[in-house]
């Protein structure tokens, strides 16, 4: 058992770093906000165990501390309320289904934030065994490092200063470890007279290493850039640029740029409604199409907030309407989303799931005509909007499409993609 003294906290501080490494490239590679509040928890984890603190105190102070962060990102309600509490027991329950299941999309965010608290948990147990138990660092040293290295070849990731932060503080621990096992081996007494002789060496080597690898002259790389052949290997080799991505799954995805190919059906419900009527449900509308696909002309934000008037194209005042109202919740495929589906006609956003304190916050783009939450996760909804009761007669008279459709809607033949446009022929 390693004594609480000064070598012994540097030793948690170069493991504190180790694991550092490990959530950096998450800000860059995936949505993962709030980075910070993760390392905290790390922090805290590796001073208990430094402290040594009982094990029972260690666990309430951690899930205490796991807890506060899901309910200050994901809940509206406050800490003490119960309400959140058994939402969120009630979704882990579900979430864990999803695992069991493999459905490793449809886990909602707080589940994963519950998940990475884990897994930062048994790193930090782990370093603590390979320090204390096995006074052996190299493993996870070694693991890290080429941690690092493939995320700095392979992803769009900067591992340069990584790489030398790694360097540094493995091989720091490796040989401050390597002290504590042979003192352990010849029944020494730690003294300070024994560590400087040990600690100086040692560092004025690492010093001089890094120094050296930093401004020497550096010979050019003997094997070539990998990435690119590995690029032209999944490029289809028939000459067409249709790609060889294999069969697609039918479904509501964000990127609409790349269409066609083969594709599995799907029957998943995304969303169930209580209305009195049918009528046409969408999520956004895409305008400019590629000659492969549909992507927005651009985009354009409007804020508004829980029963505010929602500013979508409205129906026409020459249209006659019937008031009407649904209820809107998620099936157990998404549970919940980041956006709304709203029908043709939408008027106001009441009654949002799960309540809080204050009203949800929206974000509309008004090119896509999406709906998006600024207030996290939605469950459930209830919709305002206006049914369009449309004449036969009315629709025959029509002899115009009115000036704002047609800028939109309607593009000239010569200003569509080429490949797209049909042959004219005297």
């Amino acid at each position: 058992m390693m004594k609480r003294d000064f070598p012994s906290l540097l030793l948690y501080a170069f493991g504190f770093m180790l694991t550092w490494e490990w959530l950096r490239p998450m800000e860059t590679l995936t949505n993962t906000r709030h980075i910070g509040v993760f390392l905290g928890f790390l922090a805290l984890a590796l001073f208990l165990f430094y402290l040594q603190m009982k094990w029972t105190w260690q666990t309430i102070m951690k899930v205490g501390y796991i807890f506060v962060s899901i309910n200050h990102f994901h809940y509206h309600e406050g800490l003490f309320h119960l309400n959140w509490l058994a939402a969120f027991l009630t979704n882990a329950i579900y979430n864990t289904g999803l695992l069991v299941d493999r459905d490793w999309i449809h886990v909602s965010n707080e589940f994963r934030t519950f998940l990475l608290f884990l897994l930062l948990w048994l790193m930090v147990y782990l370093l603590q065994y390979w320090l204390l138990r096995r006074q052996s660092i190299f493993l996870f040293f070694f693991l890290t490092l080429i941690y690092v290295t493939v995320l700095g070849t392979f992803a769009p990731y900067s591992a340069k200063a990584a790489i030398v932060r790694t360097v540094v503080a493995g091989f720091t621990m490796t040989g401050m470890l390597a002290f504590y096992r042979m003192i352990q081996k010849e029944k020494l007494p730690i003294r300070a007279s024994f560590m400087r002789k040990w600690m100086v060496p040692l560092g004025a080597m690492l010093a001089v290493s890094v120094l050296t690898a930093l401004f020497a002259p550096k010979a050019a790389a003997v094997w070539p850039d990998p990435v690119p052949y590995l690029k032209a290997a999944a490029q289809p080799k028939n000459g067409n640029d249709q790609g060889n991505l294999g069969p697609k799954r039918i479904g509501y995805e964000m990127n609409d740029d790349r269409l066609g190919g083969p594709f599995i059906g799907n029957n998943n419900p995304v969303f169930m409604y209580e209305a009195a009527d049918k009528t046409y449900w969408k999520v956004e509308t895409k305008d400019v199409y590629t000659g492969k696909g549909w992507i927005p002309s651009g985009a354009t934000f409007t804020s508004f907030r829980e029963g505010d008037l929602v500013q979508v194209y409205p129906i026409p005042d020459t249209v006659d309407t019937d008031k009407r109202v649904a209820r809107v919740f998620f099936t157990k495929n998404f549970y919940t989303l980041s956006f709304l589906m709203y029908p043709a006609g939408v008027q106001r956003i009441d009654q949002v799931e799960p309540q809080g304190p204050k009203p949800f916050e929206f974000q509309m783009d008004n090119v896509k005509e999406k709906i998006s939450s600024n207030s996290g996760n939605v469950f459930g909804y209830l919709v305002n909007y206006k049914m369009p009761k449309y004449k036969a007669v009315d629709l025959r008279k029509t002899t115009e499409i009115p000036s704002s459709l047609n800028e939109k809607f309607l593009r000239n033949i010569h200003s569509s993609p080429k490949g797209c446009r049909p042959e004219l022929r005297n």
